[in-house]
């Protein structure tokens, strides 16, 4: 069998919502080829069992490990499965490790009818309590916990249930100010257009969700990617794509256009805006409009995205209602997603410049666009307006490409190695900068979070053993210390004319730091660390399912002495900070990460209308600060001012402590 490898990946997984959201809300490619779930199962088996780093079999541990993570993501709530449902399936627990490996799709296809069936039942009965009168006096609670609800016991316990989550949906509702009346009616139309969703659903999406199931059942990070999921992770990947400049979603089953891209087609042509509605597509100058009511939110996708130079027509209705639909032509084009770039920003702060770098991912195509040359871009363009320090912002870097990792950390040393990784054999390969040459040899700050993983996790931990930089943040990253292999499914080669599809990352590496250690469960720790919400809802490595264990290897380089990470310096910006952290300027932080935790623990609400509404008012500032920003402001909210303040404060200080020292 012969594999074509795309590229070797360091990034944080996207959970399960990858396969919908992410398909949904990205901007996608045309039609996806013909599905052979038979051949991509055969093909997928014969990956994992022989290329995953840990060499394990595939075996009954692994099925039964899926067969229960499968249940799980399909009925998170416990809503519409019974633990009867579930005991039906239990001959194939220990058997989708066989099923797999012969191409047998028939559990899945067995799934898929029941799925559709009980999820068609739950909208039942949604509809049968919203045309019931509901005890709001009654002093009960509807419990959100995952891990805790489990499956129902029987058909009455699914009753029971239901009245509780209807009871939960028409009280929010009403607590936003919705009369009781509509908001059962609005509630009547969400519910079925969810059972309309799900009855068109594809049986091709639960095979999907099988074969990762049983893949993550190897490691958090080996998934498989439906065709067109796959798109969409290339197009994160690359950022760019070809179509018409506009991000879509489904909102209550109509199509709505949430995002247009000022750059892309939709942007320039002054006559689409957030909010639009689409009610239909035609292909090129005389294609025939064909309504899309009633399509899934991908098939719209798809329709819509093509080639650069080709045209596309939407038939267009305003977000206010009453207007008349209009006709937009719309010729599509490659698109920058430069909202997911490098970015950089100078700030003067105590006497000093101080050059903020914004890195999302590490990023790279073979058209020419990297991280690593963005950021390159942005270290000159600090260098010109002479800045005094640089703070490498990572907080939200899943990762990326591992030779983006290793290119963009030699833009801040002279030499030396970035990172080993060692596969299954036991062979250690180390990828070092060669390049003698620096972009920035000046004081460095690097910030990072829980969330940053991967990529991140090396270029944190290269700079920090390698005596380079200050690393500031939570008190330590994500802990992912893999390396993926991103596989094209349908470049192997099977016997006969059958054609997997799709897309594998396979975790077929470990990666270990300069001085020996992996970031693998640990991360990288904080030489500095301030309080963040961050530090609350974030999960680590260690947190997830079937995550492989910690290990070390020998050291590639011996530990550097280096001025920029003097132990007394370090130990003096740590306490200055300790001191402005406690001090009324970080206040907002503080209560930001008091609310967060609050929020944390709020698994079980209060049914009785004045105990839900005294549980709304307590947690309604604490959702709020703890929510995004408005999607078109660029202005950092109160939290993220006083967070920033404190860093650039740290580098500045940094800064002048390193030049006093001479």
């Amino acid at each position: 069998m012969r594999i074509q490898s795309l590229s070797f990946l360091l990034a944080l997984s996207l959970p399960l919502a990858l396969s919908l959201p992410l398909a949904a809300q990205a901007p996608a490619v045309g039609e996806a080829p013909p599905f052979d779930a038979s051949a991509t199962m055969r093909a997928v088996a014969q990956l994992v069992e022989y290329g995953h780093i840990s060499e394990r079999e595939l075996d009954d541990d692994i099925s039964e490990r899926a067969f229960d993570a499968l249940f799980e993501q399909l009925d998170p709530y416990g809503l519409y499965f019974t633990v009867g449902d579930v005991a039906g399936f239990a001959d194939d627990r220990d058997r989708l490790d066989d099923h797999l490996r012969e191409g047998d799709e028939r559990f899945a296809l067995a799934l898929h009818r029941l799925w559709v069936k009980r999820i068609g039942d739950g909208v039942a009965r949604a509809l049968h309590w919203l045309d019931a009168d509901l005890d709001f006096t009654k002093d009960e609670t509807f419990l959100f916990d995952a891990d805790e609800v489990g499956f129902a016991k029987d058909a009455d316990d699914l009753d029971d249930r239901w009245r509780r989550r209807i009871k939960y949906d028409v009280l929010r509702l009403e607590y936003d100010g919705v009369d009781a009346q509509e908001a059962r009616e609005r509630l009547k139309k969400r519910y079925s257009r969810v059972a309309e969703r799900v009855e068109r659903s594809r049986p091709r999406d639960t095979v999907g969700r099988v074969i990762r199931a049983i893949t993550e059942s190897y490691d958090p990070h080996t998934e498989y990617l439906l065709p067109r999921d796959a798109e969409n992770f290339q197009i994160h990947m690359r950022l760019n794509y070809e179509g018409i400049g506009a991000i879509l979603s489904d909102q209550d089953g109509r199509v709505v256009i949430t995002k247009v891209f000022p750059k892309g087609a939709a942007g320039k042509s002054g006559e689409i805006e957030n909010g639009d509605v689409i009610l239909g597509v035609a292909q090129g100058e005389d294609g025939e409009i064909e309504a899309i009511d009633g399509e899934l939110l991908d098939d719209v996708v798809a329709r819509i995205r093509g080639p650069g130079g080709t045209k596309v027509r939407l038939q267009i209705a305003a977000k206010e209602e009453g207007g008349e639909p209009r006709i937009v032509v719309l010729e599509r084009q490659r698109t920058e997603l430069e909202e997911e770039a490098a970015t950089g920003e100078v700030k003067e702060i105590d006497g000093k410049k101080v050059g903020w770098l914004e890195l999302p991912s590490f990023y790279g195509s073979r058209e020419g666009r990297t991280a690593t040359k963005d950021v390159e871009r942005i270290l000159h363009s600090f260098k010109a307006q002479k800045v005094d320090s640089v703070v490498l912002d990572l907080r939200s870097n899943g990762g990326g490409y591992l030779d983006e990792a290793v290119s963009l950390a030699g833009l801040f040393i002279e030499t030396g190695n970035v990172v080993q990784v060692r596969s299954s054999s036991g062979r250690v390969q180390k990828l070092d900068d060669e390049d003698p040459g620096v972009v920035w040899d000046g004081p460095l700050v690097v910030l990072t979070s829980r969330f940053s993983a991967s990529a991140s996790e090396i270029v944190a931990g290269a700079l920090q053993d390698l005596g380079r930089a200050l690393v500031v943040g939570d008190t330590t990253t994500h802990g992912k210390g893999t390396v993926q292999s991103v596989l094209d499914v349908d470049r192997a080669r099977l016997r006969g004319r059958a054609t997997p599809t799709g897309m594998l990352k396979l975790t077929i590496q470990q990666f270990f730091r300069p001085l020996g250690d992996s970031t693998q469960l640990r991360g990288v720790e904080s030489d500095i660390v301030l309080p963040s919400w961050s530090e609350v809802i974030a999960k680590g490595e260690a947190e997830l399912p079937n995550a492989l264990p910690f290990k070390a290897i020998e050291p590639a380089e011996a530990a550097r002495n280096s001025k920029f990470r003097d132990r007394s310096l370090l130990a003096r910006l740590g306490e200055e900070s300790k001191g402005r952290t406690g001090g009324e300027e970080f206040d907002v932080v503080r209560t930001r990460v008091a609310r967060a935790e609050f929020v944390q623990g709020r698994d079980e609400v209060p049914l009785e209308r004045e105990a839900f509404k005294a549980f709304v008012e307590a947690g309604k500032n604490a959702e709020e600060a703890l929510a995004q920003d408005d999607e078109e402001s660029k202005e950092p909210d109160d939290y993220e001012q006083a967070y920033r303040g404190e860093v650039m404060k740290i580098a500045s200080h940094y800064a002048k402590l390193l030049a006093d020292k001479g």
